[in-house]
């Protein structure tokens, strides 16, 4: 009867099974918790770096374009044209020809006009071989 005893005597601490799962749930959330925070403050940090780099390009393109404009100035370019010897004249009116868009527009077509997909007037399937 001694066995009997020892066996309802309880050693330790009993802790009930729901109270432990709620604790290692609430443990699981509070990982995912930080998880979450910590990677949220690193894609900020790569976005503001990211930012930063998009402004600094920016103005190296306005400070480009501003070049550009510059240089593409009629005053600019007579000037430039000065200094490398460069002679230019407006052309004579016989030199000048004109082109009507729809002239120009029929004369393409003419050359490719064999080349143009047909639509079949039938109202069976064709079959390619």
């Amino acid at each position: 009867m001694a066995n009997k005893n020892r066996r309802k005597q309880i050693q330790g601490y009993v802790i009930p099974v729901p109270v432990v799962s709620v604790l290692v749930v609430a443990m699981l959330l509070l990982l995912a918790y930080v998880w979450l925070d910590v990677r949220s403050k690193a894609l900020g940090a790569r976005i503001k770096s990211l930012e930063q780099q998009q402004s600094e390009l920016q103005k190296k393109y306005d400070l480009e374009l501003w070049k550009w404009e510059g240089i593409k100035s009629p005053k600019n370019i007579e000037k430039m044209l000065a200094q490398n010897n460069c002679s230019m004249i407006w052309p004579d009116e016989g030199n000048i020809v004109r082109l009507n868009e729809p002239t120009a527009a029929a004369s393409i077509m003419t050359d490719y006009k064999s080349q143009i997909a047909q639509l079949s007037h039938t109202t069976k399937p064709l079959v390619h071989d």
